[in-house]
């Protein structure tokens, strides 16, 4: 059996791996109970994350906040 570390179950819960990864990892978390707690706490972790920042995500930024000068390509800092 291929041992699957902390950062490929990561990568699996985050939907980073193509569809033969998938099925090795998900064979490996039915064989071992240890994996298969770690990738069910990343997943609360994710849920938590993206509930808690989700939210502020579709919020339009402060026009005071950052300004994009185009020429340069720099952020500066607005000032009025």
């Amino acid at each position: 059996m291929t041992k699957i570390d902390e950062a490929k179950l990561q990568m699996y819960v985050d939907g980073e791996l193509d569809a033969s990864e998938n099925k090795i990892v998900e064979e490996f978390i039915k064989n071992n109970n240890e994996a298969k707690d770690l990738v069910n706490s990343y997943k609360k972790i994710n849920h938590l994350i993206f509930s808690t920042y989700n939210q502020i995500r579709s919020e339009d930024l402060p026009k005071k906040t950052l300004n994009l000068d185009r020429k340069s390509h720099v952020w500066t800092p607005v000032t009025d």
